[in-house]
């Protein structure tokens, strides 16, 4: 495994951890323990791994195998009158909708 030596202990340096495990490493937390006099005795770290799936889509994307291209097509028709209208500051939101109902029966 790319986390681990040859004798199966995990890097405590992660520059030596090769540049292919950077992939599918999404963080790390290292958490030292002192002595009694202040010096770093212990340190224990825990990697967090990328779910395979994610690992597996960016490559792809890599690869250029995911079309990325996004279709939009804006020539739908609106029907502006029923678009709400945001009333402003200065506006009676309960006069407007009065108005607008007595305006909708005419």
């Amino acid at each position: 495994m790319d986390l681990c030596d040859k004798k199966g202990i995990v890097h405590s340096d992660m520059r030596k951890i090769p540049k292919r495990a950077h992939a599918y490493i999404d963080g790390f937390e290292v958490e030292q323990f002192l002595d009694d006099e202040g010096n770093v005795c212990k340190q224990k770290i825990k990697f967090k791994l990328s779910s395979s799936a994610a690992v597996q889509a960016l490559a792809m994307r890599h690869k250029g195998l995911i079309d990325q291209t996004l279709n939009v097509n804006l020539n739908k028709g609106l029907n502006w009158d029923s678009v709400p209208i945001a009333p402003t500051q200065d506006d009676n939101i309960i006069e407007g909708k009065v108005v607008r109902e007595q305006e909708d029966e005419h």
